[in-house]
């Protein structure tokens, strides 16, 4: 192992990391579980378990190396959820980002009114119902939207800075929207680190005194085919209690497991941000 461990701590944090870094993480942990309840019943699975820990790896080090990564999927969420934010927000859309309105016209009343909102991103074109965008929108109105949540963290490796973007904030809850083609059961999201990350880093950061709980804002989402273009959904929730004491303890937990990881890879990083280098 190429980590030195110091009992003093340097004055300048040594890593900067996001919860999602901490999610694909957590993926390779659990890689081997998660073959066997994917792939494990299969006479002959798609992907040995070998290939699979190796797929997770490669996942792992390309989000750290911030490697460019486009899909239908992710880029449909990011649509939806920068859709709601400009509502709640009141402004326009990132510039990155084309929205257009789609109207039907009422023969009986002899007017027009918007069934739709079709949103253009990274090459992708998606036809929102209007419905569910306000219906969300709605959900979340009051909130403070894409809130950097930051703090440093102590480990036994040296001091760390946990940040990341929180959806949103409203009184003392912390929310994530989660759009996902499919939700069978409660529970989905709960390896996720951004429930412990994000209301943590408000409260060590001063920025709040305290968090009740943390929600998974979730909206399983059908259409968008050709033959059924307009997407639509219903919201669900995943809601978990927070502990500021649970919280500390798990995070530090799993970030002292990963870094000793992340030093024996350093030779396969070359994005310096992680390392707390721009």
């Amino acid at each position: 192992m190429s980590m030195i461990r110091t009992t003093s701590q340097p004055s300048r944090p040594g890593y900067r990391i996001t919860p999602t870094i901490l999610n694909k993480w957590t993926e390779l942990v659990n890689a081997d579980r998660d073959w066997e309840t994917y792939y494990g019943s299969a006479d002959e699975p798609s992907i040995s378990s070998e290939d699979y820990y190796a797929k997770k790896v490669r996942e792992l080090l390309d989000t750290i190396n911030r490697e460019p990564f486009t899909s239908e999927a992710a880029s449909r969420g990011t649509a939806l959820n920068e859709l709601v934010d400009c509502i709640v927000d009141n402004r326009k859309q990132r510039d990155d980002m084309t929205v257009q309105r789609i109207y039907s016209e009422s023969e009986a009343l002899n007017d027009q009114r918007v069934v739709a909102l079709r949103a253009s991103l990274d090459g992708f074109s998606f036809r929102f119902d209007i419905g569910l965008v306000r219906s969300l929108a709605e959900y979340f109105k009051g909130a403070i939207c894409q809130y950097r949540c930051e703090a440093v963290m102590d480990t036994e490796f040296g001091p760390v800075i946990l940040y990341g973007d929180a959806d949103y904030i409203l009184r003392d809850v912390v929310y994530d929207l989660k759009s996902t083609s499919k939700y069978t059961a409660y529970g989905k999201f709960e390896e996720g680190w951004q429930k412990d990350l994000y209301p943590w880093a408000l409260i060590e950061s001063g920025e709040m005194e305290g968090i009740t709980g943390f929600e998974y804002t979730i909206v399983p989402l059908s259409g968008g085919t050709s033959s059924s273009p307009l997407i639509t959904g219903e919201i669900k929730s995943e809601w978990y209690d927070y502990s500021h004491g649970m919280a500390t303890r798990r995070l530090r937990q799993v970030l002292e497991a990963f870094l000793p990881w992340l030093e024996d890879h350093r030779s396969y990083i070359f994005h310096p941000r992680i390392f707390n280098q721009e």
